[in-house]
């Protein structure tokens, strides 16, 4: 479960729609900042927080975590994780293993935590697993 204590600053890295923006602000969130590649999220981003009188977002157009220099309580990443194998890929593809904005987000997410920050992540079955539990124990100095 998303531990959200009162007052954290929020990352909700590829924010899509706005969800898990909204969650950490119900969950007592103080600043959540969203971002997100695809500018067809938008709307929907902001309508829905719109509608749940979500009032301490910022939604910031970007690749992952790239251009944000803040660091974070929390950083809440829900990737896409699709495999694909053409050269030309839609953002819902995540490179020829799936893994390819999880460990995006992994690789910045060390940077970007305050000590003692969280990272919470999902993960699918089609994706190349082992590469990114390595990944995050290798960047967040586990082994």
């Amino acid at each position: 479960s998303i531990r959200i204590k009162k007052g954290d600053i929020v990352c909700d890295v590829g924010a899509g729609s706005g969800v898990l923006a909204i969650l950490a602000s119900k969950l007592g969130a103080k600043r959540i900042v969203g971002t997100e590649l695809d500018e067809r999220a938008e709307e929907p981003f902001l309508k829905n927080c719109k509608m749940n009188a979500v009032n301490n977002v910022k939604l910031v157009k970007t690749d992952l975590l790239t251009n944000i220099k803040s660091k974070f309580d929390v950083i809440i990443a829900n990737m896409p994780q699709i495999p694909y194998f053409k050269k030309k890929k839609p953002f819902i593809y995540a490179g020829w293993d799936g893994t390819k904005y999880l460990c995006g987000a992994i690789k910045q997410a060390s940077s970007r935590l305050k000590k003692g920050g969280r990272l919470y992540l999902n993960g699918a079955s089609i994706t190349n697993p082992d590469k990114i539990i390595k990944t995050f124990f290798v960047l967040f100095k586990l082994c």
